[in-house]
């Protein structure tokens, strides 16, 4: 099972990466393969690292202790994660009539990176631009990889399947990006993320 595990968290951690695919398929901005590899890369060494960081917290306390920890924060998490989708939809409704400046406090980090993430207009996202998009996407990562290293999610086979994940993601995404379920599953990207984390972590705390 902690092999299903490794996959579930590299499918939670790296949802943003497949929405920010989908978003640049909208756009018509490429991400070439090997800027999307500098991505995944990126990603999956940040994941390693902090999944490092939080081993090191097994070595004080005890296993069980950690998993009830980790498992924890994994719920607390994912109920953010809920929370903030609940919040927003509850936000655009009560501004879906207001001003444009109301509806521009809205928008999230994600749309800001889109901005930022072409920065030469190119139509292109080249390797510097890659670099600045993978470590934006990493900050995602940081936090649930030390939960799941404490829960005793594998540091290696999850740091392969965020590779993978990642790189698949942003691929897959931008052609998504460019049909009709791109709105969709970018309207529900945290949602999703966010079960799928707090399911991980109650499975982690009872099983």
């Amino acid at each position: 099972m902690q092999f299903l595990s490794a996959v579930l968290f590299a499918i939670s951690a790296n949802l943003d990466n497949l929405t920010i695919g989908v978003a640049y398929g909208i756009k018509r901005i490429k991400i070439e393969p090997e800027s999307n590899l500098v991505i995944a890369c990126i990603t999956a060494i940040g994941t390693f690292l902090s999944m490092s960081l939080g081993s090191l917290f097994t070595e004080i306390i005890s296993t069980e202790t950690a998993n009830l920890i980790g498992s924890s924060i994994l719920v607390f998490v994912g109920g953010l994660f809920i929370a903030e989708f609940i919040w927003k939809e509850f936000r655009k409704n009560r501004v879906k009539s207001g001003s444009e400046d109301n509806q521009k406090k809205d928008k999230t980090w994600l749309k800001k990176s889109m901005e930022e993430g072409d920065k030469d207009g190119s139509g292109n996202i080249d390797m510097g631009e890659a670099i600045t998009l993978a470590l934006a996407l990493t900050v995602n990562n940081i936090g649930l990889g030390i939960a799941g290293s404490i829960t005793g999610l594998s540091v290696f086979w999850t740091s392969v399947f965020t590779l993978l994940v990642s790189y698949f993601f942003i691929s897959a995404g931008q052609r998504f990006g460019r049909g009709c379920l791109s709105r969709i599953f970018g309207k529900y990207a945290t949602v999703v993320s966010g079960l799928i984390i707090f399911g991980m972590g109650l499975y982690e705390m009872f099983v």
